[in-house]
């Protein structure tokens, strides 16, 4: 018989990872669901029969936490974590580029690199697929596809992987809501 696929999902408990849990879910994939609101992320764990975690990507010590408690193999990790502070250029100081940069790249750099051990022993072709905004997406594509797709995640040319990063662009999602411009994030 053969063992269902595992699948790693951080931003689970919104939009973009709610609707993802939910389609995996009716495939038959196990899931292990990360999020930062606990009530929102048990609802949904309990929805689709799922393991979970609770924590924000900005704490460094999730990512390695997350990847214990998600377990091996896995066949898939889904970042689908962002922000965009919505100025205008003049506007937008040192520290609002990091906060954004620290989310939506270093996040998704650290989710992947804590799972790759996990990500190795898939008994098939690991994905990993990134949501973020336009501005961070490409970044994260390119340095995986520089380190990861051609050497089967930079370190085992014998493993399979395939990445992808997409941007939220005109999807409705809070991320991107038009009555968010003027405040500082539309994450926060």
């Amino acid at each position: 018989m053969t063992e269902k696929r595992r699948v790693l999902i951080y931003g689970a408990a919104g939009g973009i990872g709610s609707a993802l849990c939910r389609i995996l879910h009716a495939q038959g994939v196990q899931l292990h669901l990360v999020g930062r609101t606990e009530s929102k992320l048990s609802a949904l764990a309990k929805e689709v029969a799922a393991t979970y975690t609770v924590g924000d990507v900005s704490d460094a010590a999730l990512f390695n936490k997350v990847a214990q408690e998600a377990g091996e193999p896995l066949d898939g990790l889904v970042y689908a974590v962002g922000t965009i502070t919505i100025r205008s250029l003049a506007r937008l100081s040192a520290e609002d580029f990091l906060h954004d940069f620290r989310l939506n790249a270093l996040g998704a750099a650290l989710a992947v690199q804590a799972a790759l051990p996990a990500l190795k022993k898939s008994a098939g072709v690991a994905a990993v697929v990134l949501f973020s905004s336009v501005a961070v997406a490409g970044l994260c594509q390119s340095r995986l596809d520089r380190h990861g797709k051609r050497g089967g995640f930079g370190t085992d040319p014998g493993a399979g992987s395939r990445v992808s990063a997409e941007s939220a662009g005109k999807r409705h999602c809070p991320l991107i809501d038009p009555h968010a411009v003027g405040r500082k994030s539309a994450r926060q």
